[in-house]
């Protein structure tokens, strides 16, 4: 097995082809770990080295480990002759089309369009491509008192998790390449912060974001402000919902134009 590191991760993502938030270079260095078949490489979770991250083109990759999948791919290895002693259903990952909320173009995105400009009336700010990282680590924290500490069972769970993440990015950020940073100002104190990057030359992730809870529609216009910069990027990905209803909404409000359910998979033997 192999780590996946800021030195070698990008070589990993070229090779993996793989168009989802999963891919991203911070969640590849923290959370996963690689093993080079020859024909392929297959990454394993960290936390339970029995877990494939990504299906593989060969399905003899997989048998006896769980694989993390979208439908379309859980047909192909049904297809391919794999016998599936256990599937379930996980949370919705949702995509976008960049030039949509680049452009903010429509009557669809008029409700957005609208929101957007009364935060800006409302709220005379500066746009920053990068902050002091304890500014960022303090809204992090903020975000957490705030939105995480009051949930509980599953949903906090995940949301521990994204904050712990969070965190350990931040430090991770000098070390790594091609990924950007938006902080957002008002009255000199920072309300917001991302990170993105490309992936590919045609697909993109939105990594992380944080803002003050209190600035209505703000996450709107940073997502706003990111697909403007990535128009060359036709496609995104902002993550999944972590089977959390609100946030599930908040994604849809966006517009995706496509969602992916995904599916935990008990892979057994070929069928002969």
């Amino acid at each position: 097995m192999e780590q996946i590191t800021p030195q070698n991760v990008w070589s990993v993502i070229a090779s993996l082809k793989q168009k989802r938030f999963m891919t991203n270079p911070f969640f590849l260095i923290m959370n996963c770990i690689y093993e080079d078949k020859g024909d392929e490489l297959v990454v394993y979770w960290r936390w339970s080295p029995n877990t494939v991250i990504y299906p593989t083109k060969n399905p003899a990759h997989l048998v006896g480990k769980t694989v993390w999948c979208f439908r379309d791919e859980l047909k192909q290895l049904k297809t391919a002759g794999l016998t599936m002693n256990k599937i379930e259903p996980g949370s919705i990952e949702y995509f976008y089309q960049t030039k949509d909320l680049g452009e903010l173009a429509g009557a669809s995105l008029k409700k957005m369009r609208n929101k957007i400009n009364k935060f800006r009336t409302e709220h005379p700010h500066e746009i920053k491509t990068s902050c002091p990282p304890e500014e960022a680590k303090a809204l992090i924290h903020s975000w957490y008192k705030k939105t995480v500490a009051k949930k509980e069972g599953y949903h906090k769970e995940t949301l521990q998790f994204e904050y712990e993440s969070s965190l350990t990015m931040i430090d991770l950020l000098p070390s790594m390449t091609k990924v950007e940073q938006l902080a957002f100002y008002a009255q000199k104190k920072l309300i917001g912060y991302t990170l993105y990057c490309p992936l590919y030359d045609d697909f993109w992730v939105s990594i992380i974001q944080k803002t003050e809870i209190r600035y209505r529609n703000l996450a709107k216009l940073m997502y706003h402000e990111k697909c403007k910069r990535m128009l060359q990027y036709p496609y995104a990905t902002f993550g999944d919902d972590g089977t959390d209803p609100s946030l599930a909404a908040a994604k849809r409000d966006l517009h995706p134009y496509k969602e992916e359910l995904s599916y935990t998979v008990e892979c057994g033997p070929l069928k002969s």
